[in-house]
């Protein structure tokens, strides 16, 4: 089996930072050995277009 490191924030979509949850866990994208997840297939869409714009992820105060 292929072991992936997690991406830097997996409670939030990558693309639009929408909140995801178990119970809206979203859809899940390999890149670049990390997992990212999407709260729909246009936010997925998007990030396949720009993958690298979408890479790091900023913290709470903007930074990356």
């Amino acid at each position: 089996p292929v072991e992936h490191t997690i991406a830097f924030d997996l409670e939030r979509c990558r693309v639009c930072k929408t909140p995801l949850s178990k119970e809206h866990p979203g859809i899940t994208k390999e890149f670049t050995g990390d997992l990212y997840r999407f709260c729909s297939d246009k936010c997925l869409a998007e990030f396949e277009l720009d993958p690298e714009k979408y890479e790091h992820f900023p913290d709470e105060n903007g930074e990356e």
